[in-house]
């Protein structure tokens, strides 16, 4: 498959000695390069690169990462690992673990979008695209394996600071580079514990142990708060929360990202059904949700959120239309678009996002930190998930925050008071609330960190976790 030429102004912005592209702010600012070191800065394609330089290995991974091939020669594309039958060896069903980039059909050639057979209506649509849902196509042209979902990105409407420049692929969207990078980035799951087993159990709260370890009130299986599911073993790689990318090609006009669909089996009622994203589930609880499955959500989402920023990146456009949730609750946070590696004492000029989840000083033009915006739209969310609206209906209510006279902190406020004659083993709502404050403080320097995030008391139980204005930094004291 031949690359497609890029525009020349992302050319351009894609120099030699650049690492990313830059885009231009509204204020005449430079938009800051990443220099988030990936595991794909050594080029194995190249006669110069290192007797080493293939993928990093993962441990405890039990499914390696597909051998390496030998160099392609001059004007030929590298060969892809392969079956038996001659199908490229990328399993539809298993999307969490290694994969080799050589497989993408941008480097093979050997996949378009003809070769899968997709929905006509759209799942969903967005500034820069659209999603349709697909199955591949069988050698007779029936559809095989599982359901997946197409995304179609037009290529003219990709930012120029949504580019980066990929050591094998090339000048490619940050959506692609960021999610193949995620992919391969291990995760050491929290230790599995149960909310109610943990405040029924008297002394001592959380009980420490290793990843994948278990606290049980009985025999019966239990749902793991922070990513979802029941028993099982840990994800090695990748974030269960993050929906991953499974291959990728582009033609003249789009680019297309084949990802996993929430689930293959659509239910009714009250659990969400077929792909549902948090939004259409918030639109038919108007008046918000329970604590109960509110923790179950949001825990979820916080943890997701941790994991990038652990690694250096930033979501910035953390929203309900971006949250997809199976029928099980499980969450899979979408749409990296927006999407940026960040650097310690760099900020950004530029947002694209979502206006009704942009922090004050997003809002007010001023440079921003990635993370604190992550975790002030973190708080919108959680505002939503509380109370079935949006908190702050202008961005100059936005820029007042939560003040002590505004409607929406008198809306959290009512709901906190709903925890009178609670039970005291189940979540409350008013521990929420609290967490919802802390990350909607106007000053992003108040605001707790992704990591503090989840230690917070409506996650981990008040005797284990934190609360009140910086109430991290006291717990860390012992105060």
């Amino acid at each position: 498959m031949p690359h497609i030429p890029l525009p020349p102004q992302v050319l351009r912005a894609l120099g030699e000695d650049s690492r990313a592209p830059t885009g231009l702010g509204v204020d005449g600012f430079m938009t800051p390069p990443s220099v988030a070191a990936t595991p794909f800065d050594g080029d194995p394609f190249s006669s110069s690169a290192p007797a080493d330089a293939s993928l990093p290995p993962t441990p405890g991974v039990v499914d390696a990462a597909p051998s390496a091939p030998e160099p392609a020669a001059a004007g030929t594309s590298p060969s892809p690992p392969q079956q038996d039958n001659g199908a490229v060896s990328l399993d539809w069903a298993r999307p969490s673990g290694p994969v080799d980039p050589r497989t993408y059909s941008a480097v093979t050639g050997l996949r378009d979008i003809e070769a899968f057979m997709c929905e006509d209506g759209e799942a969903g649509k967005g500034a820069y695209g659209s999603v349709r849902r697909a199955r591949e196509k069988g050698p007779d042209g029936k559809p095989i394996g599982p359901e997946l979902v197409v995304k179609y990105v037009i290529k003219q409407r990709i930012l120029a600071d949504c580019w980066k420049k990929h050591k094998i692929l090339g000048p490619i969207p940050i959506e692609v580079h960021v999610l193949d990078h995620l992919r391969r980035v291990p995760y050491e799951p929290r230790p599995r514990l149960n909310y109610l087993s943990r405040r029924s159990g008297g002394a001592g709260g959380a009980r420490k142990g290793p990843p994948g370890a278990h606290v049980r009130r009985d025999s019966a299986p239990q749902l793991d708060l922070w990513h979802g599911g029941k028993d099982g073993a840990p994800v090695q790689t990748g974030h269960p929360n993050v929906c991953p990318l499974l291959d990728f090609w582009e033609d003249a006009h789009y680019y297309y990202l084949v990802m996993p669909s929430a689930t293959a089996e659509p239910t009714h009622g009250a659990q969400p059904r077929h792909g549902q994203d948090l939004f259409d589930f918030v639109d038919a609880h108007p008046d918000g949700l329970g604590p109960a499955p509110l923790q179950r959500i949001l825990a979820q989402i916080a943890d997701a959120v941790c994991f990038l920023h652990e690694h250096s990146i930033v979501h910035r456009d953390i929203k309900d239309e971006n949250v997809v949730l199976d029928p099980e609750g499980n969450v899979r946070l979408i749409d990296f678009g927006s999407a940026a590696y960040v650097k310690e004492g760099r900020k950004f000029d530029t947002f694209s996002g979502t206006l009704d989840f942009a922090a004050p000083e997003v809002l007010k033009g001023a440079r921003y930190s990635g993370k604190e915006q992550d975790i002030w739209a973190l708080g919108v969310l959680g505002y939503v998930l509380i109370c079935g609206e949006c908190p702050f209906w202008s961005p100059d209510e936005a820029m007042q925050g939560l003040g002590p006279d505004t409607r929406a902190l008198a809306a959290l406020r009512a709901k906190a008071r709903l925890d009178d004659g609670a039970d005291e083993a189940a979540p409350r709502m008013s521990d929420a609330v609290d967490l919802v404050r802390r990350c909607l403080e106007i000053d992003a320097a108040e605001r707790p960190s992704a990591d503090a995030v989840c230690d917070h008391a409506f996650f981990v139980g008040r005797a284990d976790g934190w609360s009140g204005s910086r109430g991290w930094e006291r717990r860390d004291e012992g105060l």
